[in-house]
């Protein structure tokens, strides 16, 4: 269940996007969000892969860990149900659409619109907490009798931090609408330090038990940090529920298809779960891992983009479509800048990165060799899987929720069916797999489809970012190969300082390699990114006659 500002006065005056504008201005300002949220996205997941240390090397891949993800399942269905990605995709263009008229009316939509999901949350997570027994029965199938135990109890507490993550929901959905990033990408970071207090502070006084309670307190500073911020800005809350509000309804309307999409999503990693449950010891907490390793670049790049933009798409959706499609194409290509090394990193320094951040304690060599493989197979689906969530959002912005739920629940579907016929033979590497080709196709479909309801999206800027970034991506990993070797033979790979000096020397030549090559096909974006560093070089600094004078302001 893991899942970004900047406080103003309350009556200041805040707009909600800036003015659409052809140009540079309105990608810069995608950019600059989108940096923001990925640097507070990278203290969190940073945090979030010292949490995964610190659990391996107390538990080790084993029967905890395997009850503990598990207990997550039943929970999260709930909060992406009604929470995070499915709210916020229905709230944000009306928001920002009655944002333009009123800022007043727009927070009092916001009220009305929270005391609604706190109704139905509550509900659910009731229901949750009555009904946990048997649903843990249902998605870990495999599990002893003391394991289908502790699963049970850990979910129904996890049920308190589902109810305040959906609390934060709506506070977050107004923070993203007015551009207010920092205390939105800080509360998963919060999170992640509740998750790891419960862990090295609570468990070992109170067993695996402990475990849930951090995670409840992390969700605690999840939902205060937003709520302060939201309440700082000049919202405030409405605990009457308003469900024959004519823009209440209107969201509704958008969010029953993105609930069942995202239920969909929820049910496929259940079955997964469910699975996983069924082979080797360890075969859940090893999936586990290695998709958290695959969410931080997937959360640096992919999610930290289509954050940033979602607001501007959701602004010139209904008002020029040309500026729509020029900004949804640059994100793509800017995206993809990234997004292919990332996915090279991923694939060559693999063994580099488990050792280094998962490598302690109780998780020896064969949790490593198999998380390792693990994440080889969900590499494969990385770049697709990066695209996914902008690609999401244009359609959102459009008011269109129900053609990416028609989309996602078909592929979601199919995605199982894979996943588990190569699981079955395969192990948890098979279920990566599974994942990543889902993820391949997915994300196919929807440009497909969004390029014919949108003609002016560039596809052949597209395909010739696409081959550029591709063809230095290529040089990159066989620059990182060899200068694997070359450092072996100085620092060895039989201890942790060897194994992390390795990976960080090799990734930092391929990064090189990746940006030389870059230029040298002059690649737009990756030319624009160089002179906004030179730009930002020169004035922080200046070389006049004398030496070297700092720029103030």
């Amino acid at each position: 269940m893991s899942s970004p500002d900047s406080v103003v006065p309350p009556h200041s005056v805040v707009h909600a996007v800036p003015r659409p504008v052809r140009g540079t201005s309105g990608a810069s300002a995608v950019v600059a969000s989108a940096a923001l949220i990925a640097l507070l996205s990278l203290a969190s997941r940073v945090l979030g892969l010292v949490r995964d240390r610190v659990l391996a090397s107390l538990y080790g891949a084993g029967a905890t860990l395997d009850a503990y993800y598990a207990a997550f399942r039943i929970p999260d269905f709930v909060f992406n149900l009604i929470g995070l990605g499915a709210l916020s995709a229905a709230f944000l263009p009306v928001f920002v659409r009655l944002r333009q008229e009123s800022r007043e009316q727009s927070f009092r939509f916001a009220a009305r619109l929270s005391s609604d999901a706190v109704v139905v949350l509550a509900v659910l997570c009731g229901a949750g907490v009555v009904f946990a027994g048997f649903l843990v029965r249902i998605i870990a199938p495999g599990f002893t009798d003391a394991q289908l135990a502790l699963t049970t109890q850990m979910s129904r507490l996890l049920f308190a931090a589902t109810f305040l993550l959906g609390v934060s929901t709506v506070a977050g959905g107004v923070l993203q609408a007015e551009q207010r990033f920092v205390a939105f990408a800080a509360a998963p970071l919060l999170y992640n330090v509740g998750i790891i207090a419960g862990a090295v502070g609570i468990a070992p006084f109170f067993g695996p038990m402990g475990l849930a309670w951090g995670v409840v307190g992390g969700a605690l500073l999840h939902a205060a940090v937003q709520v302060i911020a939201a309440w700082r800005l000049g919202f405030r809350w409405s605990w009457l529920p308003t469900w024959k509000d004519r823009d209440v309804r209107a969201t509704a309307r958008l969010l029953l298809p993105r609930m069942f999409g995202l239920a969909s999503q929820q049910i496929q990693l259940m079955v997964l779960s469910a699975i996983a449950s069924t082979l080797a010891v360890g075969s859940l907490a090893v999936f586990t891992f290695a998709n958290n390793i695959q969410h931080v670049p997937l959360s640096l790049i992919g999610i930290s983009y289509a954050i940033a933009v979602f607001p501007q798409l959701a602004a010139t959706a209904s008002r020029d479509r040309t500026v729509f499609a020029e900004r949804l194409g640059s994100t793509i290509r800017q995206i993809l800048l990234f997004a292919i090394p990332a996915t090279v990193f991923l694939l060559t320094l693999k063994a580099q990165i488990v050792r280094v951040f998962l490598g302690a304690g109780a998780f020896d060599w064969q949790d490593t060799r198999r998380t390792l493989e693990v994440v080889e197979a969900m590499g494969l689906g990385l770049t697709p899987a990066m695209l996914i969530p902008s690609l999401a959002r244009a359609y959102y912005a459009l008011e269109d929720t129900r053609t990416p739920f028609m989309i996602g629940v078909s592929i979601d579907v199919a995605g199982i069916v894979l996943a588990g016929f190569l699981g079955y033979r395969m192990g948890p590497r098979g279920l990566a797999l599974g994942l990543s080709i889902a993820a391949a196709v997915h994300m196919a479909v929807l440009l497909a489809v969004l390029r014919l309801r949108i003609s002016s999206l560039d596809g052949r800027a597209l395909m010739v970012a696409a081959g550029k970034y591709g063809i230095a991506g290529f040089i990159m990993g066989l620059a990182i190969q060899q200068m694997k070797a070359v450092v072996a033979v100085f620092f060895g790979t039989d201890t942790f300082w060897g194994i992390a000096v390795q990976g960080a020397l090799a990734g930092g030549v391929g990064g090189m390699v990746y940006l030389g090559i870059g230029i040298l096909l002059r690649s737009p974006e990756m030319i624009d990114i160089m002179r906004a560093l030179r730009r930002r070089v020169l004035r922080t600094i200046r070389l006049p006659a004398g030496g070297v004078e700092e720029v103030r302001g």
